[in-house]
């Protein structure tokens, strides 16, 4: 660093011509006035100039340090830029590895993905150059069955991998050896990958027979493997009695009051009753504004009694065929392809059965 200083006095070539002889170097030397110079040296010899300055009675107006734009001792300097230099290399460096990889998909895939990718060589601090994401896709293909899709990407130090789960038919099958109708029908169709098959289309199968056995032809045991299509009808019924039971209100009745303010209760009756069927309805008052909110809760129980009366089917037939229909209907998930439809109606002990079916072709292995 360096120290300028402002001189008053006479005789300034003698004076440099000291300086000379003390090896004391100046820098710049500035003509200010007939009696003011100003000159400018090195920190350390600032001491033996005031010296020197004194001994030979100059004056000193003013005293400036010039500074660099960076300063620090000498050993702080030189470990700042060691580790600024060091820190641009490293950060060029890492530019060149994987610091982080990120699995996008089933999570119940993760811990395969990451251990098939390790023992590959593509984990964390590889360097990118020896990645590619063809390299990464053949790699899972081959070694995790459960992969469907997968795609690869790099941003910056981070590798991305993106993949999907594969759904494959065999999850459509049975988890037993054997492969069990889920329900009733006429076999449409019958897909065979292993095991034996024991129906044709045209045949009708109950819910719980078995359609491909786990065997081969020759005997031995195999997990049965296939889809087989039937031909189901959807059903659905409803009834309706020529007789039915209302239930109306007796002349007998049980009410109680509670009184409240705002959350609190004020005041609560408890009138109790025996009745064995009742219906409830409540009333509710104010006798005051809603500045004092006091606010009264009739409750009134009326006691109920069966009256048997007759109803018409024929008045109410399509009512009951509707009904019929809508639960028929629930049963369907959409995208099924309707085959046939048709309605029966039944009369037995008094009761009107509607049943509605719907024939479907759906897998039912």
């Amino acid at each position: 660093m360096k120290t300028s200083l402002v001189i008053k006095g006479v005789n300034f070539s003698n004076l440099l011509e000291e300086f000379k002889k003390q090896n004391i170097k100046i820098f710049n030397i500035k003509r200010i006035s007939a009696c003011e110079i100003e000159i400018s040296f090195t920190n350390k010899q600032k001491s033996k100039i005031i010296a020197i300055l004194n001994q030979k009675c100059y004056t000193i107006s003013s005293q400036k340090k010039s500074q660099l734009p960076f300063y620090l001792k000498p050993f702080k300097n030189t470990a700042i830029i060691v580790g600024i230099i060091f820190g641009f290399l490293l950060n060029i460096m890492a530019s060149f590895f994987v610091w982080n990889i990120n699995l996008v998909g089933d999570a119940s895939l993760s811990s395969d993905i990451t251990k098939t990718l390790n023992e590959n060589g593509i984990k964390r601090f590889a360097l990118k150059s020896q990645i590619s994401a063809q390299t990464i896709k053949k790699i899972l293909y081959e070694n995790v069955d459960a992969i469907s899709l997968v795609s690869v990407s790099q941003r910056g130090t981070t590798l991305f991998i993106n993949y999907t789960k594969r759904v494959n038919a065999q999850t459509d099958f049975s988890e037993s050896e054997n492969i069990i109708a889920k329900s009733d029908g006429m076999i449409a169709s019958i897909l065979t990958l292993s095991g034996t098959p024991l129906v044709s289309p045209g045949d009708y199968v109950r819910k719980g027979q078995i359609l491909i056995a786990g065997t081969t032809a020759e005997g031995e045991k195999v997990k049965a493997r296939g889809q087989v299509f039937a031909y189901v009808w959807k059903s659905a019924t409803a009834e309706f009695p020529l007789t039915t039971i209302l239930w109306a209100r007796t002349n007998n009745t049980c009410t109680n009051f509670k009184v409240t303010f705002k959350d609190s209760t004020l005041f609560q009756s408890h009138n109790t009753h025996s009745f064995k069927k009742f219906e409830t309805e409540e009333n509710i008052s104010y006798l005051t504004d809603k500045v004092l909110p006091i606010k009264i809760v009739e409750t009134i129980e009326y006691e109920l009694e069966p009256i048997e009366t007759e109803q018409d089917f024929e008045q109410n037939k399509q009512k009951v065929i509707a009904e019929a229909k809508m639960r028929c209907w629930e049963q369907i998930a959409g995208d099924e392809n309707i085959l046939e439809e048709k309605t029966e109606t039944n009369f037995v002990s008094n009761i009107y059965f509607v049943t509605h079916y719907i024939k479907i072709k759906e897998q039912i292995s």
